[in-house]
């Protein structure tokens, strides 16, 4: 039960700051009567019930209160949207992070995933650089906080390219001071280099965290355009398990869609 609690997280944690308000809350409602019934005042149902047979506490019943209280605690935790966490990705080093993201044309199809992934990830980096490298054009990085690197992320579109692994590879080694740790998020396809850029970073950090977002198995890719009798043609290379047809559409620079 424990290990179950640890891996709950908060995307709005600010918001449990409310469940201080409990008290305050528990005070109000012992301190406000139920509101009274309305009954009809004929003279005769008068004079037949002087009586009363029910009186209507001037206190809430204990049960009625723990029910509100419960209420208004599930609200608070709603407002800051828990979820579970599936994996504890980050280790309790101090030395620089490295994040490697697979931004080429494969991870079109699942980027808000990378992105969301990417940002689990950061949420548990507090202190620690970070370093962000892509790998459809690998670049050397500044080390940056978690903060600025995911408001990077973000901003970052995948890239109509096939990613350059080996450069990433070269890119990594002149960082200075060296990640003290790895975290691949992977594209899914090996594109004759994922093994030996696994097996390359392997040997430097001693492991390599690897996120998967999807499996790519109905991924579709476009040959070059040709010309072929006054008609551009482009064939479609697909994968065993992919859907037989598929919808394509052609864009200009300027966005039209041609």
């Amino acid at each position: 039960m424990s290990e179950f609690f640890r891996m709950i997280s908060f995307e709005t944690p600010l918001a449990l700051l409310a469940l201080l308000a409990l008290p305050v809350l528990w005070w109000l409602l012992r301190s406000v009567p139920p509101r009274p019934k309305t009954i009809s005042f004929p003279p005769l149902q008068i004079l037949l019930k002087l009586k009363p047979q029910e009186a209507t506490p001037d206190k809430m019943p204990w049960w009625l209160l723990l029910l509100r209280l419960c209420l208004a605690a599930l609200v608070i935790f709603a407002v800051a949207h828990p979820f579970l966490k599936t994996a504890q990705p980050i280790t309790k080093t101090n030395g620089p992070l490295l994040l490697i993201v697979d931004d080429g044309w494969a991870a079109g199809k699942t980027w808000p995933k990378q992105l969301q992934s990417a940002q689990q990830i950061l949420n548990d980096v507090h202190d620690r650089v970070v370093y962000v490298v892509t790998t459809s054009k690998p670049q050397k990085p500044n080390g940056v906080s978690a903060e600025a690197a995911l408001k990077a992320l973000l901003a970052t579109q995948p890239m109509a390219l096939p990613v350059d692994r080996l450069k990433a590879l070269d890119v990594v080694k002149t960082l200075n001071p060296p990640p003290s740790e790895a975290i691949w998020l992977s594209d899914g396809l090996d594109q004759t280099s994922g093994q030996i850029f696994n097996d390359e970073l392997t040997k430097q950090f001693g492991t390599l965290q690897i996120f998967q977002v999807a499996n790519q198995a109905n991924l579709l890719a476009l040959s070059a355009p040709q010309l072929v009798g006054g008609d551009i043609v482009v064939s479609a290379l697909r994968g065993p398990g992919t859907a037989p047809k598929a919808t394509l559409q052609a864009i200009a620079g300027d966005g039209r869609i041609l």
